[in-house]
């Protein structure tokens, strides 16, 4: 992480996790469906798009608001590991947790 990703992660932070998680869960999982369904529309001899995306729509929400959790995770773990590291280099050996 620079110094600029560090920042931008501190923004992120501020709005908190549960706003993150969600808007993660919504794009990714909106993505996904609209992806599948039109690969759906152009493929001979599959079922229609509103019944596959009944099936899958659950799925994708789930597996995407699991994504945006592991998502969040990541990034705090990365951030810790670059502030620890620069206070560290600074000279103080006192770790701080938010």
């Amino acid at each position: 992480m620079d110094q600029q990703q560090i920042s931008k992660w501190e923004q992120t932070r501020r709005r908190g996790m549960w706003r993150f998680v969600v808007v993660w869960t919504l794009v990714l999982a909106v993505m996904m469906t609209a992806a599948t369904s039109l690969f759906d529309l152009f493929t001979p001899g599959s079922r229609p798009v509103l019944e596959n995306m009944k099936i899958r729509a659950p799925v994708f929400l789930i597996s995407a608001f699991l994504s945006g959790l592991a998502f969040w995770f990541v990034g705090q773990r990365k951030f810790r590991q670059r502030t620890e590291a620069a206070r560290i280099v600074e000279g103080t050996n006192r770790v701080q947790r938010p």
